[in-house]
Formats: structure tokens, sequence, C-alpha cells
């Protein structure tokens, strides 16, 4: 990354992330059952998105709710997949329980640093093949692990100006979902 603008650093994935971690084992359910909450599950962010239709359910305690409960900003992150699904992401931004389930990682960012950039500097890791580029594989399957992850450079703008850049972002994506549907 060179050339950065004023006010801005290079830095590491380690550095801007608060947490990263994998998700609860609690037995899943295909149905929702009186006190379950919502589970993420690989299939979760198929489309990018946090899609709930795609969960499964589980009795989840207090103490599950306070370790695996996902809180907005949070990026979940498919760290094993096919190479086609390998890196793929999705920011949680709902105002709703969801505990954040086995197989996909949570990344949780710093106060300085935005959930949604952090969601699209790794899509761009995703769609340049940088992802595929370290990815150990195994029958059908390739993997990313938490060491290689966190050495990933990443851009380090001023939190205002994170914010303006996710704002274009999300009015340049909503302007290609329009013209897509046209």
């Amino acid at each position: 990354m060179e050339n950065l603008p004023k006010n801005w650093v290079e830095t590491d994935l380690d550095a801007v992330i608060l947490r990263m971690t994998n998700g609860s084992g609690l037995k899943q359910e295909d149905v929702h059952f009186e006190g379950s909450l919502p589970i993420s599950r690989i299939e979760t962010i198929w489309n990018e998105t946090i899609d709930l239709d795609r969960v499964k359910y589980v009795a989840a305690s207090e103490d599950d709710i306070k370790k695996y409960g996902l809180e907005k900003g949070d990026v979940l992150f498919s760290h094993i997949n096919s190479d086609k699904h390998l890196g793929k992401t999705a920011v949680f931004n709902l105002d709703k329980t969801i505990i954040h389930g086995i197989n996909l990682l949570l990344l949780r960012a710093r106060p300085q640093f935005n959930g949604d950039l952090l969601n699209y500097v790794l899509r761009h890791y995703r769609f340049s093949g940088k992802f595929i580029e370290v990815a150990q594989r195994s029958v059908n399957q390739s993997s990313i692990n938490q060491k290689k992850l966190k050495s990933f450079a990443v851009p380090l703008p001023p939190l205002a100006e994170q914010q303006r850049i996710v704002c274009l972002l999300y009015t340049s994506d909503a302007a290609d979902e329009r013209s897509s549907v046209d």
C-alpha cells in the first residue's frame, strides 16, 4: 500500500482487531423453538450479508450470549471453505441478538477502526485472490489460519475519513444493486 493519503497509516489486521475468534459449538436446531436464538453458519453469509433465512437456532445461556453474541460492526469471515467461497464476509449491523456460530471467524474491530470499512478491505483481498494465495488446502477445502490473516496489511485512515469512505461505498453498492435490478 504505497502513497497513502496524508494522515493515513499502514498497519496490519492484528493491530485493528480487538477480537478474532471461532464461534459457539452449541447444538443447533433447524427450526425456531421457544427461547431459542438464531446462530450464524457458513450459509448465513452466502451472499455477503447476514441472511436470517439461513440461520439455525440454539438454546443460549446468558454466558453464551456474552461470549458469542454478535455486536454491531462485527465482521463474520469464512476462513474454511471451498476456494470459491473462501474469504467471504458479512458485517453485522442488525438490531437483533444472534449467536456467532462455529466455522466462521468473528472479527471485531477496535473502536478506532470502522467494522464496515474492515469488511470492504477484506472483500478487496478476497476479490483480488490474496486469500487463495495464502490458503492451505485439503480435499475440497481451503483454509486461512489466524496468524496469516492477522498479517494482512490494512490502510488506517482517521475515523472521520473512514466513515466518509463507508458512506461512499454503501452509496456505490446501492447504485450497483439498483442498476442490476433494471
